[in-house]
């Protein structure tokens, strides 16, 4: 698959020819571009980042669902978020049965009408 500059790379792959500064901040976070090129450690690419300048043409060595960018959004949807102390603590199963009712006053509970009002 050829690549130049202002296209996305389609998928994971490796890079068998050519030079070309590669955007990987949707994967990485960092701003600054990384160069990619043939051979060596700097050939991998990811797919969805964007080709800077220069091109590039990249054999694509994943398959459709299993890229990084796959891989991380079922990561993310699988990810079970424990909670907190204090959202255990306010939670309303907790709380009914570990808080005392309040009352108003004369041991009649806030929320109702004592008879002599």
């Amino acid at each position: 698959m050829y690549c130049e500059a202002g296209n996305l790379i389609p998928g994971d792959g490796e890079v068998i020819d050519g030079i070309a500064s590669v955007d990987e901040s949707v994967i990485t976070g960092e701003s600054a571009p990384v160069i990619r090129e043939s051979g060596g450690d700097r050939s991998a690419v990811t797919g969805g980042t964007k080709v800077l300048s220069d091109h590039i043409k990249i054999r694509i060595t994943s398959n459709p669902g299993e890229t990084f960018l796959d891989r991380m959004i079922a990561l993310v949807e699988g990810a079970v978020r424990q909670k907190t102390p204090n959202e255990i603590a306010l939670s309303p199963t907790h709380t009914r049965r570990r808080m005392p009712a309040y009352t108003s006053g004369y041991g009649a509970p806030a929320h109702k009408k004592r008879a002599s009002e």
